[in-house]
Formats: C-alpha cells, structure tokens, sequence
C-alpha cells in the first residue's frame, strides 16, 4: 500500500519514492518490536537503543544531505531507525530464543481473540473517520494525482494530537511501574490461592492505581489542552497557518483530551481481558465520529471540529462509566465471566 501512495500519488522520483517506502516499513517495524521488547521491562536498554538511534540518524541524515539531498536525508534517517531495530531484535531473540519453525501458527488466534484484531481496526477507523468526511468539505482540495486534502483541518488536528505526547508518555510510564506491580500481585496472589480478605485488599490497591493514574493524566493533558487553546492564535502564527485554523485547533484540543483519557481506559479493559466493551466503545467511537463528523459538516465551516470533539467527549463518558463498572466488581469478573472454566 505504502509503495502504491508513493510510486502512484506522489510526485517523487523513484529514488525518493523507495527511500520513502524502506523509512515506511522500518517505522512499522519500530512498533512491531516495541511491544515485545517492553514485555522485557529492561528501560535503560530502550532508551539508550532510541538515543543512540537517533543521532546516528541526525548525523547520516546530515552527512548525506548535501551529496545527496532529500533521498540521502532520508537514508540517513533510515539508518538510524534500522539500527533501533537492529539492536532491540537482538535484545529480544537473546532474552527469548526461538526457531522460526511455523511463520503463520499465529492465524488461529484471529479465530480465538478476534475481538482483538477487529477492536484496532475499528479504533483506527474511528480516529481517521472525520478526517476522510472533512476531505470532501468545500474548502478541502484535490491534487493533480487525485489526493484529496483539506490542509486546514489536517494540519490543525496534526498539531492537536501532538499535545498528547506528554501524557502518553506519563501514562507508559505509570502503567508499566505503579499499575503494572498492583496488577501482577491482584492475580498472582489469586492463583496461589489467597485469603479472600488479601483479595480484596489488592483489589483496593489496583483502584486506587487506577484512580491516581487517571488523576495525573486528567491534570496533565487538562493543562496542556487548556493552554493550547489559549495560545491557539500564538501557535497558528506560529506555524505559519490562517486564523480560519484557530477553531478547529481548539476543538482538535480539547477532542484530543478526551480521546487520550478514553485510550487510558480501554487499555486498562484490554488488561482486565474485557474485549467485548472495549470493541463495543470503539464501535460507538467511531458511529459517533462519522454522524457528529457529518452533521458538523453540513451544517459549515463554524462548526468543523465539533463533530470529533463531541464524540470523544461522549466516548469518554460511556468508556469511564463501562470501566468504573467493571473494575469496581474486578474479584468477580476474575472468578466468574473471564473463568474459562465456568463460562
């Protein structure tokens, strides 16, 4: 797909273009092997991987500018990430050996946990779906090789997202220390058949864990948003960007808010094993971006970026309360609804 957007759409010659696809692939490598190598919890290995990474990228990238332009900064690049990748591999193969004997035994988990693998892609669906409506608004534009774009609304909610980063981080941070040791110990003291009164205490402990994280996150991003939207004029001068964006940065903003407390909470379901609300939420995430998306649509450029506000805002509702439910009745979800063995 990659090298059909690149060699078909884009006006790149077809050094550029390749470069583009091999950066493309080892990005989408970069995620892939992240999720193993954080199972191994080894933090100081990751950040220096990334830090050496990436100024090896900064200097290739520099190096190969002049000889080579556009296509030797983006080698450049590419090289960094390749010996990311590279170096977290070799981390994850040496901590976990194993012979690539059966490439697709993974095929029949789609079968078995295909709440899974439909909940990412309605997710993506649902973060990408008012994007795809706003690209047939008026103001949007079609380029000569039939790209459509909206350069307004893309850009602003572009920059809306990155005021996320900061809490993503916190919360990768908290949930893989604080969280993660209240959680390991809630079943792991079940399995070696615990007291019902130490149950319960750290059941105590896993909403507490809960609750505080939720109340960092929740301050965190409030701050950042509210000051996003008070400097929306600032940052859109900025950026070089019209006043027409200011709007639409501001309803980016504050949709974003919702959208990163609502992923914090359907990562804690994905923990607790409730696939089927955390497809039912994403399910409603997405309807809801596609009509409120539409109505805003129609109804003119004053309300663009209503639509992805409002429904993340009612998302983050409907996904506090299934969570608030959920975790508050977690011993009993343990030994009856996600027992293999009552159910």
């Amino acid at each position: 797909m990659a090298s059909i957007f690149y060699f078909g759409f884009t006006k790149l010659d077809a050094s550029m273009a390749l470069s583009a696809v091999i950066n493309f692939l080892l990005i989408s490598a970069v995620w892939l092997v992240s999720i193993f190598i954080s199972a191994l919890k080894n933090y100081q290995l990751i950040t220096r991987t990334f830090f050496l990474g990436m100024v090896v990228s900064v200097i290739a990238a520099t190096k190969l500018a002049e000889p080579y332009g556009a296509a030797g900064m983006m080698n450049g690049f590419s090289t960094g990430i390749a010996l990311i990748i590279s170096l977290l591999v070799a981390n994850v193969l040496a901590e976990y050996p194993y012979s690539l004997n059966q490439p697709f035994a993974f095929l029949p988990y789609f079968k078995k946990y295909w709440e899974i693998a439909v909940s990412g892609l309605i997710y993506n669906m649902a973060i990408w779906s008012d994007k795809w409506i706003m690209w047939f608004a008026p103001e949007a534009m079609k380029l000569k090789s039939g790209l459509l774009i909206y350069p307004d609304y893309d850009s602003a909610m572009f920059v809306a997202y990155l005021t996320t980063v900061p809490a993503m981080a916190m919360f990768l941070f908290n949930t893989e220390t604080h969280f993660f040791e209240k959680y390991v110990r809630f079943y792991r003291d079940i399995e070696q058949k615990s007291s019902l009164a130490k149950i319960r205490k750290n059941h105590k402990e896993v909403v507490r864990s809960i609750l505080a994280n939720s109340g960092y996150m929740f301050l965190l991003q409030g701050v950042i948003a509210m000051l996003g939207i008070l400097m929306a004029p600032k940052i859109i001068e900025l950026l070089h960007g019209n006043y027409m964006q200011i709007g639409i940065l501001r309803y980016g903003m504050l949709g974003a808010f919702f959208q990163i407390l609502t992923l914090l909470l359907l990562i804690l379901l994905s923990y607790f094993d409730n696939r089927k609300a955390a497809l039912q939420i994403q399910l409603a995430f997405l309807a809801m971006n596609v009509g409120f998306t539409l109505v805003s649509l129609f109804a003119g450029f004053q309300y663009y970026g209503y639509g992805y506000f409002i429904s993340c805002f009612i998302t983050f509702i409907i996904s506090a309360i299934t969570t608030a439910i959920y975790v508050s009745n977690l011993p009993y979800h343990t030994f009856i609804t996600t027992n293999t063995s009552v159910v």
